[in-house]
């Protein structure tokens, strides 16, 4: 009966486990999500209050996003066909390229507008400096894929969900260079299968940890 937030819910699912006194034993937590469970993660890195929910006790909190749809960016600008990034020629077009759920210009939810309050940039740079673990099929270039985000805000992104990828990894390298505290792995022959992807070597490293993964990029 409240409007709350899908970021609330997983606000209190992190709060509920970074009760040391009812989970003593507990050192890391994962949150991770794979196509639309991809976006939601993409979403909460940026705006989530994660680390105040689990509290100062040792427990680390790692982000694995898994081939979402459409990223939410830190500014106005977009990939360009050459591989440059330059302002969006189509803004005028499609004006909504740059509000939520694309970017931060307008249209924000209650939680995102309330998270907003140190402004963008500051939001940017704990964002960059999350743990963050980026996946996607290298087969998952299909433009037409009937789940793809076909709006004009997400094809300002790129035409297919691996172009998004590479597309928004290479932003924020641009932008925040050895701030960004993450790494993108390109699962060779998967297309948009979540078991091909988060259950490759690459997969299971993001999600488990161990080994570093050797074709990711840093």
């Amino acid at each position: 009966p409240t409007p709350e937030s899908s970021f609330d819910a997983i606000d209190a699912l992190l709060a509920r486990l970074g009760d040391h006194t009812q989970f003593p034993n507990l050192a890391e937590i994962v949150l991770a999500g794979f196509s639309a469970g991809g976006q939601l993660v993409q979403r909460y890195v940026a705006v989530g209050k994660g680390e105040d929910a689990i509290g100062r006790g040792g427990v680390t909190l790692r982000f694995v996003v898994g081939s979402p749809s459409s990223f939410a960016y830190f500014g106005d600008a977009r990939p360009t066909p050459d591989g440059t990034i330059a302002g969006f020629a189509g803004a005028a077009a499609c004006p909504q390229y740059n509000n939520w759920k694309y970017g931060f210009a307008g249209n924000l939810p209650p939680y995102v507008a309330a998270a907003l309050g140190p402004g963008v940039p500051a939001i940017e740079r704990r964002y960059a400096a999350r743990n963050v673990a980026y996946l996607v099929g290298g087969a998952d270039d299909n433009p037409n894929h009937k789940f793809l985000d076909k709006s004009c805000g997400a094809q300002a992104q790129g035409p297919t969900r691996l172009a998004r990828s590479q597309n928004f990894y290479a932003v924020m390298r641009q932008r925040d260079g050895a701030a960004l505290h993450q790494t993108l792995a390109i699962i060779p022959g998967a297309a948009h299968n979540a078991a091909r992807v988060l259950g490759s070597p690459c997969g299971r490293s993001a999600l488990f940890g161990g080994a570093a993964c050797a074709g990711a990029q840093r």
